[in-house]
C-alpha cells in the first residue's frame, strides 16, 4: 500500500482531515503529513 492510499483509507473510515503542519507555508516541499480528528483537531 502507498502513503497516499493509506491516508486515503484512514480518511475514509475516521472523522478528520489531512494536515502539514510542519512544512513550509508555500508547501513546495511536504515533509510531514499528519491526520487530525476533526472534533478536537488532535493528531
Amino acid at each position: 500500500m502507498k502513503k497516499q492510499e493509506l491516508i486515503n483509507l484512514v480518511l475514509k473510515i475516521t472523522n478528520s482531515y489531512e494536515d502539514y503542519p510542519f512544512n513550509n507555508n508555500n508547501r513546495e516541499k511536504i515533509l510531514w503529513t499528519t491526520i487530525r480528528q476533526k472534533s478536537n483537531k488532535k493528531l
